[in-house]
């Protein structure tokens, strides 16, 4: 998905991409717990950084944050929501891309 933040990223490098970076976001099946971000103004030469999948939405207003109750309720139900707030099967992926809350904190 290439979306742009919405607040700024500092990286332990001391490096910090401004607020409106335009961002490539990519979660690979078999890491669903880290999202890759590649800064698309090729300022870096296309530098890849990682971030916790669940922590997107700090970040980008397409993801929605989750609650400890958001988790016990995916655990028991067999419908669970992904990253970006689709319904999906516990071991899902949704229609950007995205695993469920379960396969991002690494529970399926």
């Amino acid at each position: 998905m290439k979306t742009r933040n919405v607040s700024a990223i500092s990286w332990l490098n001391g490096e910090i991409w401004e607020p409106d970076t335009l961002i490539l976001i990519e979660v690979s099946e078999f890491q669903p717990e880290i999202a890759r971000l590649t800064r698309l103004d090729y300022s870096d030469n296309g530098k890849k950084y990682f971030v916790k999948s669940v922590k997107l939405h700090k970040y980008f207003k397409e993801f929605v944050e989750f609650l400890p109750k958001d988790v016990e309720e995916a655990m028991s139900d067999g419908v669970c929501l992904s990253l970006t707030g689709e319904n999906v099967e516990p071991d899902g992926w949704d229609s950007q891309g995205f695993p469920s809350l379960l396969l991002a904190l690494g529970l399926t």
